[in-house]
């Protein structure tokens, strides 16, 4: 895995979580030290666990997830519960256009 230094957390503007396993730990630690941190983009994944998606809410600045069509009111969800309004979530259109079959 490749270290993250605290200049490159700072300027982090985009964040993307892609299928593979994280450290709650090392997802904390970002969501707390990346101040300038705008849009978080979520790729298709086989699962999205609701403790997987509960790491994400402990972020306190305004911020937008990006997730794919499929798991949108899983993410609504979890946001609601946890009562957090920095977050707003939209479609990652591109990857819904992907898991798209034309006829």
């Amino acid at each position: 895995m490749r270290k993250i230094n605290s200049l490159d957390i700072h300027r982090l503007t985009h964040l993307i979580i892609g299928n593979t396993i994280y450290e709650p730990e090392l997802i904390r630690h970002v969501l707390t030290y990346a101040v300038n941190l705008q849009v978080i983009t979520f790729e298709e994944r086989g699962k999205f666990s609701i403790k997987f998606i509960q790491m994400f809410m402990t972020i306190e600045k305004k911020c937008k997830f990006l997730v794919p069509l499929r798991v949108y009111d899983i993410f609504m969800l979890v946001v609601e519960n946890s009562e957090n309004k920095c977050i707003t979530i939209n479609t990652n259109l591109a990857s819904t256009l992907k898991e798209m079959k034309t006829p």
